[in-house]
């Protein structure tokens, strides 16, 4: 992937349901949920209640 990208059929499949402008938001979102997800592994959050309540670290 890092060599070849995505495939051009891939990207284009993509670009027959989003916009330029929607396929730059969802990568930013895609990129800011995965960043979101290495943090809380570092710090060994977890959810109580459901993923939308709190968020707990634990040591």
């Amino acid at each position: 992937m890092a060599e070849t990208h995505a495939p051009d059929a891939d990207f284009d499949a993509l670009c027959g349901h989003f916009t330029d402008q929607e396929v730059v938001q969802l990568t930013l979102v895609i990129g800011m949920i995965n960043h979101w997800n290495r943090i809380a592994i570092g710090f060994r959050w977890f959810c109580i209640g459901g993923p939308w309540r709190m968020m707990v670290c634990r040591r």
